[in-house]
């Protein structure tokens, strides 16, 4: 396998199969990490801008 073509699928369509992911984590390295996190970025700044979402979750009981 290729990596950066694992990891070009990976950002494109947003998924991998587990063999792929598998590939990812076994062979990582500094290149291989830095790679996946700018592109994780990118795709974070693409979906939700340079903004903090901030989500609070307040329990009232333990009852289910």
């Amino acid at each position: 396998m290729d990596t950066d073509k694992v990891i070009e699928k990976l950002y494109e369509n947003g998924e991998a199969s587990s063999e792929e992911l598998e590939f990812l984590i076994d062979g990582r390295n500094e290149e291989t990490a830095q790679k996946l996190f700018a592109l994780a970025r990118s795709r974070a700044l693409e979906n939700y801008g340079n903004k903090i979402y901030v989500r609070g979750l307040v329990e009232i009981s333990s009852f289910c």
